[in-house]
């Protein structure tokens, strides 16, 4: 049974992932079946698709308020694990780029963090921009090339995967962005 609020899902194939502090649940048809307790709290949590299911990994973010920012790979089909420390607070949000070859993470500490995906490996964090408050919220656009950061001090930055350069910055909102997603053309951020 989830303990607390369920804080975030993911689908790979007809398997639909849910998770919260009582761990991460898998949805086949009517059956659920606890599949993991994480090391730490989850506060979210993105599909990496392998090319066969048994490379299928969920990817997590989260850690401990205040002390730790945590990264964990987890293989669906053996149940293993590894994590890596990438920062000094909580990372509220994760996503990967479309190609699997990237994750974004949102962190507490108003950064957005990239970290390149290899088979159970994971490079070492690189700081993509920063928001002026916490980064609440990370997404892709479907073919990759935009990644979309929300922060509580209201701002979504948007940076090309071509382009180092300063992200886009978008100010319409009057209070925290704390959930992105693109359209599934790519032309629409909500």
């Amino acid at each position: 049974e989830h303990v607390g609020p369920v804080v975030d899902f993911a689908r790979i194939g007809a398997t639909l992932y849910s998770v919260s502090q009582g761990g991460i649940f898998a949805h086949e048809g009517e059956k659920i079946r606890l599949i993991h307790e994480p090391e730490f709290r989850v506060f979210g949590m993105a599909a990496v698709p392998g090319a066969d299911s048994k490379e299928d990994r969920l990817l997590l973010a989260g850690g401990t308020p205040g002390e730790s920012g945590r990264v964990a790979w987890l293989n669906i089909r053996s149940g293993k694990s590894a994590s890596l420390k990438v920062a000094k607070d909580v990372i509220y949000d994760v996503a990967v780029r479309p190609d699997g070859r990237e994750a974004a993470l949102a962190c507490a500490d108003n950064r957005v963090l990239t970290l390149q995906l290899k088979w159970f490996d994971m490079m070492p964090p690189i700081l993509r921009h920063k928001h002026t408050s916490d980064a609440r919220a990370v997404a892709y656009s479907p073919d990759g090339h935009w990644l979309a950061s929300g922060g509580l001090d209201g701002v979504i930055l948007l940076s090309s995967k071509a382009n180092k350069m300063e992200p886009n910055v978008l100010q319409e909102h009057t209070a925290g962005v704390e959930s992105l997603a693109f359209s599934p053309d790519g032309k629409h951020l909500a």
